[in-house]
């Protein structure tokens, strides 16, 4: 059972991951990024077409309807039976399904085979028939006719029977000698046969394409992630603007060859139709004797053909259909960007047609393809949430490691009431108490979480269920070459990397822990000690500021928070644009500008939201190089304060001492006399030299000032520790904020905003004059001739000092 602390860097088997899937997301999002933009051609196609009677069939492509009926021959009427229910149809589709049942007891249909019958048929409008010749590759949109379920299995069909009303987009061509419907050439039109109206296969379609688009961005901004992720690079803006620079390029680039294909093979189909409309016309006019010189604006000679003969009509209906397919491909191409595209491509002005005024507005104008409204509601609210929460859970990951890299790191012992960053070793906060032991381990440690879980299932369904969690901890230290500084766990985000695991049966029992001696990184606020109530420890902060306490290195930490970031605004980014997407297939029409106004928005929304945390990032560290300075003030107000009261206390003390000692002396002196001129006060003296000695031990029974005056020194170099350090921490966070502020892009937000250059160390001088302080006691006169004079001059009055 392994023990030791795992992932303190990245493994090689990490790197080959990302190194393989950074190029597979990119190759995936670039291919569901072409099949997005093959769906939005097949919408322009379909809306370049307009209804057209079949009277007005010419060769080329057309969408047209009416009702399907058998073709009669002589004896018999040619249909075939459906698969199962026998009914007599003119195309089936029979699909078989089996029911399954997996391991874990769910039921599932699985298709058992899925066979397309049809013969030949024709189909009638008010105006005309024309013969419809289908085959396997045909886009049915059919609606169920039948189904039914025998036992485990399921049949159902899809019928096209004679006498349904159906719509027909495929080309006009000759087949055995007369005109026909046919599917199976190339040319600018989708191969449909269709009981719903084409508007909602426009609808479907488009919606299919904004799924795709948002595929095709989660794909290419999850490569992104990977290669950014595998070269090391963790900025967050950087990410932001590469991902949108490579979606939006590739998005642009795929858009403008999509159009640039998409106008040249229009203007293709359209000059091809013009042409075909024009031999046509010509010989029609020929047939009914009017003369016509290929003017399609000849109204005159269109009225007459309208009142004549056959084939007369025709020609207008031809003339109007023709029209109609000329005005939208115009509509199309003269929207941006396409008439941009045009313009490059150097393609020639579309040909105008002047149609009846009764059926201009029909045939020209595409009418909006809005889908049913739950689907759209139903993405926009997935999505938003989705994009919320992604972008949420991103931009939350870049902030800790962004806070991660703005709180320098602070000596234990220096530690103060505030969010701070300490490095060290576990260490235990009492000698006399007794550690934690690992459940698991049965390793002394300060902190565990305990698992025990246990397999449950099978099949897709097996999952491991918590039978036992169990998280302990005590108070510990934090131990660096300065000192140490107690640690409460509790409410803390644990990133251990020490994990034991054992598996045993169905039960797998997983143990984290801190042991004595680990490696320790503490992100958190330092507080009052309630135990002491005049001391601090790192517990987690009342405002809710992140509180980390790891045993991997800082560098990992923030590799760790950053990846988890990048793929949350990855996945943010695609789910917003998806949102956007379905909200603009509100208004009927989907194209390629409306993509890229999507991706454009998310990512713009993004950037926006790193910039809003840079300032906030600069605010941080102008405020908390603000207080750094105030803490000094503070240090030094408390020096100047302080200091002169010791001195008087110290110089008190000296002087007592210095009473004594004369009394001493003056006692010594007094039995010198007595002991060599002895008189009749003998016994006096003495009584009076013995009640002198017992004032003196009353007065002072321990003569030993240099415990004071050691007392005094540790006291001044104690403020002066504290000083040093809270410059250090000044200096520290003043650093950071210059750095920050003159980092591009903080310097362009510094400079907007007006974010000031961090102030330089000011002091009064008086905060630091020690030159008056004088512990000795006065000196009597005569007695300063007897001592040796010194050259030594008092230190001058210190200058104000600025110090960065």
């Amino acid at each position: 059972m392994n023990q030791e602390i795992r992932n303190l860097k990245r493994s090689k088997t990490s790197s080959l991951i990302l190194l393989i899937l950074a190029p597979v997301l990119l190759g995936a999002g670039l291919f569901t990024q072409q099949m997005s933009l093959n769906a939005l051609r097949n919408i322009r196609i379909l809306e370049r077409l307009p209804l057209t009677p079949v009277e007005a069939a010419i060769p080329g492509p057309i969408r047209t309807s009416g009702d399907a009926t058998a073709i009669e021959r002589p004896g018999r009427v040619s249909t075939l039976k459906a698969t199962w229910t026998k009914t007599p149809s003119l195309w089936v589709r029979a699909v078989e399904e089996k029911e399954t049942r997996d391991s874990d007891g769910n039921t599932s249909w699985v298709t058992v085979s899925d066979r397309t019958s049809f013969v030949n048929f024709e189909l009638k409008d008010g105006s005309n028939q024309i013969m419809i010749v289908p085959n396997q590759g045909i886009d049915a949109y059919i609606n169920r006719s039948w189904r039914k379920t025998s036992g485990k299995r399921r049949y159902s069909e899809y019928r096209i029977e004679p006498g349904d009303a159906i719509k027909v987009v495929g080309l006009v061509s000759q087949h055995l000698g007369t005109p026909a419907v046919t599917f199976d050439q190339e040319g600018e039109y989708i191969p449909i046969l269709s009981d719903d109206p084409i508007s909602e296969v426009r609808s479907g379609k488009g919606l299919f394409a904004s799924l795709l688009v948002s595929l095709s961005l989660l794909g290419i901004s999850g490569g992104c992630v990977g290669l950014m992720l595998f070269f090391r690079f963790q900025n967050a803006l950087a990410f932001v603007i590469v991902v949108g620079v490579v979606e939006s390029g590739f998005l642009l680039i795929g858009s403008t060859l999509m159009l640039a294909s998409d106008l040249e093979a229009a203007q293709k189909s359209v000059t091809s139709s013009v042409e075909s409309a024009t031999e046509i016309v010509e010989a029609g006019f020929e047939k009914i004797g009017v003369k016509w010189n290929g003017d399609w604006a000849d109204t005159a000679a269109f009225s007459r053909a309208e009142t004549s003969q056959a084939p007369g009509p025709r020609l207008v209906l031809i003339r109007d259909s023709l029209a109609g397919y000329c005005a939208r491909s115009a509509d199309i191409r003269e929207r941006f960007p396409q008439w941009l595209v045009a313009k490059g491509l150097g393609l020639g002005p579309t040909p105008s047609i002047v149609s009846s005024d009764r059926t201009r507005a029909e045939l020209q104008t595409i009418q909006p393809a809005r889908p049913f409204w739950l689907w759209p509601t139903l993405g926009i609210t997935l999505g938003g949430l989705l994009g919320l929460a992604g972008i949420r859970w991103g931009m939350k990951g870049i902030k800790v490691k962004r806070l991660i890299e703005n709180i320098p790191r602070t000596p234990c012992s220096e530690v103060e009431i505030g969010i701070t960053e300490v490095i060290g070793t576990v260490d235990y906060a009492n000698e006399d108490t007794s550690p934690l032991t690992g459940p698991l381990t049965n390793e002394a440690c300060v902190w565990f979480d305990y698992h025990v879980q246990e397999w449950r299932g099978s099949g897709k369904d097996r999952h491991l269920h918590t039978i036992e969690h169990r998280v302990e901890s005590t108070i510990f230290l934090c131990k660096d070459e300065t000192g140490s500084i107690p640690v409460d766990a509790e409410k803390a985000q644990v990133i251990n990397g020490r994990k034991a695991k054992k598996s045993k049966g169905k039960r797998v029992y997983t143990e984290l822990s801190f042991r004595e001696g680990d490696p320790l990184y503490v992100l958190g606020s330092g507080e009052i000690d309630p135990t002491t109530g005049d001391s601090l420890r790192i517990e987690k902060d009342p405002q809710d500021l992140p509180f980390i306490i790891s045993n991997l290195p800082e560098s990992r930490l923030k590799t760790m928070k950053v990846s988890v970031a990048f793929w949350m605004i990855a996945i943010g980014i695609a789910a917003v644009t998806t949102a956007i997407l379905f909200l603009l297939s509100f208004t009927g029409t989907v194209s390629a500008l409306h993509q890229l106004i999507a991706a454009a928005s998310s990512i713009t929304t993004v950037i926006l939201l790193i910039f809003l945390l840079l300032y906030n990032d600069l605010v941080f560290l102008r405020q908390r190089t603000l207080l750094a300075r105030s803490n000094i003030e503070v240090a030094l107000k408390k020096r100047f304060d302080l200091l002169p009261q010791l001195e008087n206390i110290t110089r008190g003390y000296v002087s007592h001492e210095s009473e004594t000692q004369n009394l001493m002396t003056e006692l010594r002196s007094s039995f010198q006399n007595e002991n060599q001129a002895p008189s009749e006060t003998d016994d006096s003296s003495s009584r009076n030299a013995i009640k002198k000695m017992l004032a003196i031990r009353e007065s002072y029974p321990d003569l030993k000032a240099n415990t004071v005056f050691q007392k005094l020194m540790t006291g001044i170099v104690g403020l002066e520790n504290e000083i040093s350090a809270r410059r250090r921490g000044y200096n520290a966070a003043a650093e950071r904020y210059k750095t920050r502020r003159s980092s591009v892009p903080e310097v362009f937000l510094s400079r907007i905003f007006r974010f000031e250059d961090a102030p330089l160390l000011q002091w009064r001088s008086e905060m630091m004059n020690f030159s008056n302080l004088e512990l000795a006691p006065p000196v009597e006169e005569g007695i300063e001739d007897d001592v040796e004079s010194t050259d030594i001059e008092p230190p001058t009055k210190p200058p104000l000092r600025e110090e960065s």
